[in-house]
């Protein structure tokens, strides 16, 4: 696997809010691609994104032993509680923030793994055909996957940077739901995958990425800078960041690597959606309205058309199944059971009424044999006193 990656400043900003991260981590076998964009406009955001990509590298250098998507999650996790730890020690930072793409390819056993914070994106090229991996946390983003916007409507819409999820925001554990986006993504042979800050993805449509990429799709470095001059080119609105991950066909193709820039990041709103602006001194966007969050599921391959549900994984299907039967000889023997209860309870019941009927006959003979005797012995009685001559009329 080859790598590389770049940043620019933009056409319109005076600093580069963004960073990100292209190196092997613990081994050649391991490729660590991230990009991270801040929230512009605040104060602290170049300080934000600072945090998170040592964070994160630090993490990952100490922690080798574990799933390597949930060594992700906790590193990406670790990042946004030590971005709100320093608002804490620091006010004038307390509204710092940013969002996240991260990658950890695991080249031996051929999958991408993936944990996602914001409008930050992954796109995979293979043989001409440009899927988005990942989906952006925010109003337009969502519209755009449902089909509700074209792709141009959502590049020109006036919310397009307004996101639902950020980092710095508050403190999280890594069980919060609604807060990264994981998955785990087989590599193809031969595919780029291409991480980008919104500086990209708002200034050039996926036509075009994809026309560059052919053009440069043997040339990493070229095709990084080609993206980058192309957006600088439709207005350089923001500030401009692409890491591109080349899975070679030959497992004996060489490797090389590329020094990050220095770069910095970009702020959010500890509670609310925030908007990444221009300006410092352009007021803060209201919050958005709660929207469902499409969470790609932890090991999960989505399907080819990013507008549709993600797949579920083999092991969850043969889980389901399983439970299904299981819980279907559940109720059968329940019902069983039940009504072999109530079989022999009505048994039960039935030798009940025969014993009672019986005794109650018995009684009745019985009864009767009295009175029969009662009247043979009147009978005997009214002989015996006729025959004394005694009357008891």
């Amino acid at each position: 696997m080859n790598f590389y990656g770049a940043t620019d400043v933009g056409r319109l900003r005076q600093n580069n809010e963004d960073d990100f991260i292209a190196q092997f981590v613990w081994d050649d076998k391991h490729v660590l691609c991230v990009v991270i964009d801040g929230l512009g406009g605040y104060e602290g955001g170049e300080v934000a994104s600072s945090i998170a990509r040592e964070t994160i590298v630090t993490f990952l250098n100490a922690h080798r032993m574990g799933d390597c998507l949930d060594l992700l999650k906790q590193a990406v996790t670790q990042a946004n509680n030590n971005i709100v730890s320093r608002q804490l020690e620091m006010p004038g930072l307390n509204r710092m923030g940013c969002v996240i793409t991260a990658g950890l390819f695991e080249l031996e056993h051929g999958r991408l793994n993936v944990a996602h914070v914001g409008d930050t994106r992954l796109y995979q090229y293979h043989d001409g055909n440009l899927r988005k991996l990942t989906h952006d946390h925010s109003l337009v983003g969502y519209r755009e996957d449902n089909g509700e916007l074209t792709e141009e409507q959502a590049m020109n819409h006036p919310q397009r940077n307004i996101v639902e999820r950020v980092l710095g925001d508050k403190v999280h554990q890594l069980e919060d739901k609604n807060f990264i986006e994981a998955a785990i993504f087989p590599l193809v042979p031969g595919a780029h995958y291409i991480f980008c800050s919104d500086g990209l993805s708002d200034m050039l449509t996926s036509a075009e990425i994809v026309a560059v990429v052919e053009r440069q799709k043997n040339n990493l470095k070229g095709c990084v800078d080609q993206l980058i001059l192309s957006a600088c080119d439709h207005g350089g609105k923001d500030n401009v960041t692409v890491v591109i991950a080349r899975c070679h066909d030959d497992a004996n193709s060489g490797q090389s690597t590329a020094a990050p820039s220095k770069v910095k990041a970009t702020i959010a709103s500890p509670t609310k959606p925030q908007k990444k602006t221009q300006d410092s001194s352009t007021p803060r966007e209201p919050a958005l309205p709660p929207v469902a969050a499409d969470e790609t599921p932890l090991e999960t391959e989505p399907d080819q058309d990013d507008e549709t549900p993600a797949k579920r994984h083999p092991r969850q299907r043969c889980s389901f199944w399983a439970t299904l039967a299981w819980t279907l000889l559940g109720l059968a023997a329940l019902a069983a059971a039940c009504y072999g209860g109530y079989y022999y309870h009505g048994l039960e019941n039935a030798d009940r009424q025969a014993a009672i009927l019986q005794t109650k006959d018995s009684t009745i003979n019985v009864l009767q044999d009295s009175i029969v005797h009662l009247h043979q012995q009147v009978y005997d009685q009214t002989v015996l006193l006729d025959s004394l001559g005694i009357n008891i009329q």
